[in-house]
């Protein structure tokens, strides 16, 4: 992000550096928060089931219900990105000036 908003100040959003960062961002963001941090999460909460279903149900659900939240989160924050490379890749649109 540091990069691109460096491209941004120096009035280089139009240059491929800008575009090939922005999609090294998204792709990065789907690889890491969802398509590893989701199964990583599950897979850890099915690994520890018998220690989760020992807590009290108030915790039980809250270490369950914030990693869904995480996982809404992340999701929509990917819709989004997703949804914005989609649109400046057929031409649609273009970054946003200042």
């Amino acid at each position: 992000m540091n990069l691109r908003y460096m491209l941004s100040e120096l009035g280089l959003k139009e240059s491929p550096l800008y575009f090939y960062n922005g999609l090294a961002f998204v792709l990065s963001w789907l690889f890491v928060r969802l398509f590893t941090a989701v199964p990583a999460g599950v897979y850890l909460i099915r690994l520890h089931w018998v220690d989760v279903a020992a807590l009290p149900l108030w915790r039980a659900i809250a270490y369950v219900g914030f990693f869904g939240v995480g996982v809404v989160l992340n999701s929509f924050w990917g819709y989004k990105l997703v949804s914005g490379a989609v649109k400046i890749v057929m031409g649609s649109a273009h970054p946003k000036e200042d």
